[in-house]
């Protein structure tokens, strides 16, 4: 699977795309929650809202939540 940076990528005009992204982000979403649980989407809005880079964020709390 790409990475999709941005808005435009991820709201591509064919319509078959768009709803690609949705499930495939709709599965990475669930999948990580299963990880984390609500303490780490919890911190993870902290983190994002103190300024942090959101990727950073969301791969450090996945990692120290899979040990």
């Amino acid at each position: 699977m790409k990475t999709l940076n941005s808005y435009t990528q991820f709201y591509a005009a064919d319509l078959d795309t768009r709803v690609l992204n949705y499930t495939l982000a709709k599965h990475e979403v669930h999948r990580w929650l299963s990880i984390v649980g609500q303490k780490g989407l919890s911190q993870l809005i902290d983190d994002v809202n103190n300024g942090n880079d959101f990727y950073k964020s969301y791969n450090t709390i996945e990692k120290e939540n899979s040990k």
